[in-house]
């Protein structure tokens, strides 16, 4: 098992994570369970129930889960918690805690303990606090945090936030054996908490460290998905490139087509609302903003239809002309855009929209229209489903909005401020098209929380370049139904 006394010098306490529940089925499968995710065994129960009990407990050294249930497979059982990401492992030296990998989610496979684990320099990701009476280092690229007991790891820490990381440092005088060192330097490299000197981190090198935590701890799952890399791997990626430009209707300079980023299937043209007649006709403003309402529960026997999407859509997002600023041709919008960079996609997830197969579609404001990005889904079930929950009905929306973000064209542009710049043209496109909706007698509710590892999945786009950032649910009306001022 990795981790031994006798490859390391080190033996290892394990524990399960807080907020980990376990049940067994009628039909005998023992299931983990967090609120975010779950895993099952099917063979097995009751046993593994009793390891289970151990763990919860009180923490535990393999010899001691080994005896609590002679004769079956615990060393795997074990593994297999530890790759799932539901175990804390407090490694220890001559009985002396020294730090506690403290699992997230799921762990990566485990660099090869043997060998020196090359010069090594802290993520530049990286946070160190006080919690308790600890210190916890954690980062939103690592798939697990680490609690920090004794000052010789601390000290190691420090070592590694230097210039030169640890590299040529830990031969000397040592608070803790060298093998001990390379152990806790191999965790830490697992981590994703040290990464080799001279690597920029490319995967993910337009983020400044304050915004892509803002991001990791705003969206639920694991925003920071995409961005790691295999400890094993030797620190090369393909770094990120500007943003191409390619041309597009009426003069407008446009991002790369949408079809080039993702790869997609059918083509929707959406219906062009007559804007002289909703001058006319519509609510006056007042009004509608006294009107309205998030509205969480949809009318599935008159659901949303095409032509109220094409209507929502023109009104709120498209490309309605151009203009020149700074010797650059940019696109003027119904809403407002620092910089006129314009850097959000939407995305409709539709479960029920007459008019329209279910699926996921990407909005082209240039031209009017959708594109299939992907047809019906464990993924695309998986973003409504999430919707569902957000609402806080359990009822999947007819059509999930989802806003995305290119992230590289606001970060090349500005400096200290480009993703708090897209939470602001996240609010506003929420209010037009909260407004829009109300005018039109549909239900919308802005949703508060959204998953950025399930949309990156239905997109397959690199979440380091384009990601969920908001979410509306959106569909037809039930006669009576008012809704809240949330």
């Amino acid at each position: 098992m990795y981790g031994t006394r006798a490859s390391t010098g080190c033996t290892e306490l394990l524990r399960l994570r807080p907020g980990v529940y376990s049940a067994v089925s009628a039909e005998g499968s023992l299931h983990l369970l967090t609120w975010r995710r779950g895993e099952s065994f099917t063979e097995g129960a009751m046993w593994r129930q009793t390891v289970l009990r151990c763990l919860a407990a009180a923490p535990c050294a393999a010899a001691d889960l080994r005896a609590a249930a002679p004769g079956h497979e615990v060393d795997g059982f074990v593994e297999a918690l530890r790759a799932g990401g539901w175990l804390m492992t407090t490694v220890c030296h001559d009985e002396r805690p020294l730090y506690t990998v403290r699992a997230l989610r799921p762990a990566p496979p485990a660099p090869v303990p043997a060998g020196h684990p090359g010069d090594l320099v802290l993520s530049r990701f990286a946070v160190m606090r006080r919690e308790g009476d600890a210190l916890l280092v954690e980062s939103p690229l690592a798939w697990a945090e680490v609690e920090v007991h004794d000052v010789a790891v601390t000290a190691l820490l420090g070592r590694l936030a230097g210039p030169a990381g640890a590299a040529g440092r830990i031969a000397g005088p040592e608070p803790l054996p060298a093998p001990v060192v390379a152990r806790a330097l191999r965790d830490l490299r697992w981590t994703g908490l040290a990464v080799p000197c001279g690597d920029a981190e490319p995967h993910a090198r337009l983020w400044r460290p304050h915004e892509l935590w803002f991001h990791h701890r705003t969206r639920a799952g694991d925003p920071g998905r995409g961005f790691r890399r295999d400890p094993d791997q030797d620190g090369s990626a393909a770094p990120a490139t500007a943003p191409a430009t390619a041309p597009a209707t009426a003069g407008v300079t446009a991002p790369v087509p949408a079809e080039a980023r993702v790869p997609g299937g059918v083509v929707v043209d959406l219906h062009r609302p007559d804007l002289d007649r909703l001058r006319r006709h519509d609510p006056p403003l007042a009004r509608v903003m006294e009107e309205r309402r998030s509205i969480r529960e949809h009318d599935d026997s008159a659901p949303v239809t095409a032509a109220q999407l094409g209507e929502l859509l023109y009104r709120c997002a498209r490309v309605r002309g151009s203009f020149e600023l700074d010797g650059t041709r940019h696109s003027d919008r119904p809403y407002p855009s620092g910089g006129a960079v314009y850097e959000l996609e939407i995305y409709l997830v539709v479960r029920l929209a007459a008019g329209l197969d279910p699926g996921m579609y990407r909005y082209d404001p240039y031209r009017h229209r959708l594109r299939l990005v992907r047809g019906p889904g464990p993924e695309v079930t998986r973003l409504l489903h999430l919707a569902g929950r957000a609402t806080a009905t359990g009822s999947r929306p007819q059509v999930l909005i989802v806003m995305a973000a290119r992230f590289a064209e606001l970060m090349a542009r500005y400096d200290d401020i480009p993703y708090s710049l897209i939470l602001k043209h996240v609010g506003v496109l929420f209010q037009s098209i909260g407004l829009a909706a109300t005018a039109m007698g549909l239900a919308a509710c802005a949703l508060g929380a959204g998953e950025a590892a399930s949309f990156a999945e239905a997109t397959g786009l690199d979440p380091a370049t384009e990601g969920s950032v908001g979410e509306i649910a959106l569909g037809g009306r039930a006669a009576g139904v008012t809704g809240d001022g949330r």
